[in-house]
């Protein structure tokens, strides 16, 4: 099955009013395409934040589509760049993960690279295994988030959303060029500089 194909016949979540403790079930780890594993979730932060002040922002946003001997995957792929030197040196916090929210789960990332506060987060939305149970997850409105432990204990998350609400692969994807990275026997398509969702992106790099 295609990424096209699946996303054509796959009916999207009602817009979403907005993120919260209360609109999260489940927490999954996405290591990758291949590894994402999840559980009830085991706790929340203490208060929810808008990250207006180039807290993070996008670095690149692209769909995934793999598929080989039967197996396939789709998915949402994105880089993040986290301010931490700001969060955790100059507001004294501690970052504690960066991931992605879709349809009530949060999910996850890995961090690229530690020190430059480089993250790589994403979601399976599809993974078929013949003779195997497969994974369907719905793929609904998203937004990133960053959870920040303070000194006194007190965990922040911050929200990276579009300026009308959550972000939308119509907003954000579907109306702008994109670049096609082969994968082999996949690609990802990463959509380009244009995109709303490097507005937070454009105007941190502006005010430098």
């Amino acid at each position: 099955m295609t990424l096209r194909s699946f996303m054509s016949s796959f009916v999207f979540l009602a817009a979403l009013e907005g993120v919260g403790n209360a609109a999260i079930s489940e927490r999954c780890l996405w290591n990758g395409r291949f590894n994402m594993s999840c559980e009830a979730m085991p706790s929340s932060p203490t208060h929810d934040y808008d990250a207006n002040h180039c807290e993070f922002y996008v670095n690149s946003f692209g769909m995934g589509d793999w598929a080989h001997n039967g197996t396939s995957l789709a998915w949402i792929d994105a880089y993040l760049s986290v301010d931490a030197l700001n969060l955790e040196t100059r507001q004294g916090g501690r970052v504690l993960e960066v991931g992605l929210y879709t349809a009530g789960n949060i999910f996850v990332g890995d961090s690229v690279d530690n020190e430059a506060g480089y993250y790589h987060v994403g979601m399976t939305f599809t993974h078929i295994v013949p003779g195997a149970k497969g994974t369907a997850r719905p793929l609904g409105d998203f937004a990133f988030f960053v959870d920040v432990q303070r000194a006194g204990g007190d965990i922040d998350r911050l929200w990276l959303k579009g300026s009308a609400g959550n972000f939308t692969l119509p907003q954000v994807y579907d109306p702008y060029p994109r670049v096609q990275q082969s994968l082999g026997s996949g690609f990802i398509s990463w959509v380009e500089g244009a995109s709303p969702i490097y507005d937070q992106k454009n105007a941190c790099r502006r005010s430098l």
